[in-house]
């Protein structure tokens, strides 16, 4: 256990809050992403181990093949606790929300700097960076009222032994009140132009009694999909998206960047270089959807996520007077 997290851990094992009502009932799936000690390495459907024995396990053990991996994995928990603890309480709007949430995750990967130097130099015999930045594309620009997202990420992974990786995911952030979020359908068919494992949501619990970590589900993901569906069936604007759905349908934001986006070839956009999947983003925010003929809908909101593990990222000053980011 990472001693200057422990302070957050504790208030998730004392509390049974983050990891704990994602789990409950099914704590068999966090073994097919997560290297669990022996006892738990065949979890299947019908094992029924302690949430709790599973969630201190996570904390207090080394859970990834990759011990760098395991640092972020803990310090992005880390983050998911801080923000539900601090912030969910105070029901700010989705926005503020998400900078919060970041700003939590900036923190926490800054804390594990050195012991990610450290770690790298044991692994590698030289010391690598891991870096985040938190980037406004809209620059001061109008916010539309209804945007197909309003977060992107771009994960950067650039060490000696792991596939150069550039990948971007996109994700429209909604909180869940009183057991269930209302999804706009216009919304829904925006993000859904996006390739399947390119896009979803980002769930925030607002039940102060639950107090979920964040969770992202995906599109075209078996819930979130029929109720869509549903939807359109019912020639209705909006539908509504259960926490039951989403606990079913989605993972932790911590567990999601680490053992999805980071592994899986199917989730995400893979791109050749930084510049490449920047890129990408800007031409999203200059580029609206006509939905109708009275409406445009922005495809994304210009708030973008840069996550680099393996280098420092650069900042510069361009002749515009913007700022200029590079890995």
């Amino acid at each position: 256990m990472i001693d200057y997290f422990k302070e957050d851990y504790f208030w998730m094992l004392r509390e049974g809050k983050g990891y704990f009502p994602w789990l409950s009932g099914d704590t068999y799936k966090i073994s097919r992403y997560l290297r669990l000690n022996e006892k738990r390495k065949c979890m299947c459907r019908h094992d029924d181990y302690p949430t709790r024995e599973v969630v201190r396990t996570l904390v207090e053990e080394n859970v990834c093949e990759n011990p760098l991996f395991d640092l972020i994995l803990k310090s992005l928990l880390r983050a998911e606790i801080r923000f539900i603890s601090r912030f969910v309480p105070q029901r700010s709007h989705e926005e503020r929300l998400t900078g919060n949430l970041v700003s939590e995750i900036d923190s926490a990967l800054f804390l594990i700097k050195t012991a990610f130097r450290e770690t790298s130099y044991k692994l590698y015999s030289q010391e690598k960076e891991v870096d985040f930045f938190y980037y406004d594309l809209s620059r001061g620009g109008k916010i539309e009222k209804i945007t197909g997202a309003d977060l992107g990420f771009i994960l950067v992974i650039d060490l000696p032994d792991f596939p150069y990786t550039v990948k971007t995911f996109i994700l429209q952030a909604k909180k869940i009140l009183n057991g269930s979020s209302q999804i706009d359908l216009n919304q829904y068919k925006t993000l859904n132009k996006y390739e399947k494992g390119e896009s979803g949501y980002l769930f925030y619990d607002m039940d102060l009694d639950r107090q979920c970590s964040p969770l992202i589900v995906p599109f075209h993901k078996y819930n979130l999909h029929n109720r869509y569906e549903e939807c359109v069936k019912a020639n209705n604007n909006s539908f509504t998206y259960s926490f039951d759905g989403a606990k079913s349908d989605g993972h932790p934001l911590s567990l999601f960047l680490i053992s999805q986006l980071a592994f899986d070839s199917s989730v995400g956009k893979n791109h050749r270089s930084f510049d490449s999947a920047f890129y990408m983003f800007e031409e999203l925010c200059q580029s609206p959807l006509k939905i109708s003929k009275e409406q445009e809908i922005s495809k994304f909101d210009g708030r973008l996520a840069i996550f680099s593990i393996g280098k420092n990222l650069k900042y510069s000053i361009s002749e515009n007077r913007s700022l200029v980011i590079k890995v």
